[in-house]
């Protein structure tokens, strides 16, 4: 693991809807405490382990020897749209080197496709979004595994269920992120408990404007679709077409989720006042 870092990848450029809550950057206390968050995530098994990654190669080398690799060159070589071709079979992991026109962050990507296509793209599309609207990409991350680790112990990560999925935790880190572009993963994670224990839902939680686009497709708007206006957790996703993806959550597990929130929040604060306490004596 790398150790935390304070660059921060917007150049300066406000990212989100609104001006940060605090631009305050991060204390030694941060730093040591963030490198033991990182520690406790190691431990418990939130990055892969050298038996994974064995694993992994394994799994590699069997598709080797499936001819995965030739099939999959053959493949792209005759689609017109990939050029310049550069297969590099022997290396410890097999790649492939090409050039593509096929951008899938363009919206006319999307041009004549169906729901289901343009739903699935936008998984990639959505990632890629969440990336470019965050200020330090390595701050996320570890912060977003420490909320996916904390929602699973606490039974509210279920999208099925009528909590919230991968996509909507990342998105609600990302938001934190963006709130406070200089913190550390230990202080955006106690940030992101007060923030959305005081947030006022049904009021959208949203990385940038919603576009409209050009290509007719629906966006999440309550104002023009009746359905939208029922959606009590609003977690907007960032690439076009817009959308809800927390359309699940019902009255009742809104309430779980925000007395939970209220519960790790309180627990945070405890610990932030004991520690200015203890720095006191």
């Amino acid at each position: 693991m790398a150790s935390p870092g304070f660059n921060n990848q917007n150049n300066g450029q406000r990212l989100g809807i609104t001006e940060p809550i605090s631009l305050g950057g991060p204390t030694e206390y941060d730093v040591i405490k963030t490198r033991g968050l990182e520690k406790f995530l190691a431990d418990v098994g939130l990055y892969e382990s050298q038996e994974e990654a064995i694993s992994r190669e394994e799994v590699l080398g069997r598709l080797d020897q499936e001819d995965f690799f030739g099939e999959l060159h053959k493949m792209l070589s005759e689609m017109p749209e990939v050029t310049e071709m550069h297969p590099v079979p022997d290396a410890h992991v097999p790649v492939m080197k090409f050039n593509t026109d096929l951008d899938i962050s363009q919206d006319s990507i999307l041009q004549n496709a169906d729901e289901q296509t343009v739903r699935s793209l936008n998984g990639c599309r959505v990632t890629d979004r969440i990336l470019c609207l965050v200020p330090n990409i390595q701050n996320f991350r570890t912060t977003l595994r420490c909320m996916r680790f904390w929602a699973k112990r606490r039974g509210v990560y279920s999208n099925v269920a009528g909590f919230l999925g991968g996509i909507n935790w990342a998105l609600l880190v990302a938001r934190i992120c963006q709130l406070y572009p200089n913190a550390l993963p230990n202080m955006l994670v106690s940030r992101f408990f007060r923030v959305y224990t005081q947030w006022r839902w049904p009021n959208p939680v949203m990385l940038c404007a919603i576009e409209e686009g050009s290509l007719g497709l629906q966006v999440w708007d309550p104002r023009r679709y009746p359905k939208d206006r029922f959606h009590l957790m609003p977690i907007i996703t960032p690439a076009y077409p817009c959308m809800n993806f927390s359309y699940n959550v019902s009255s009742s597990t809104l309430r779980i989720m925000t007395e939970e929130f209220q519960r790790a929040n309180e627990i945070c604060e405890e610990l932030i006042a004991s520690t200015s306490f203890l720095g006191c004596c």
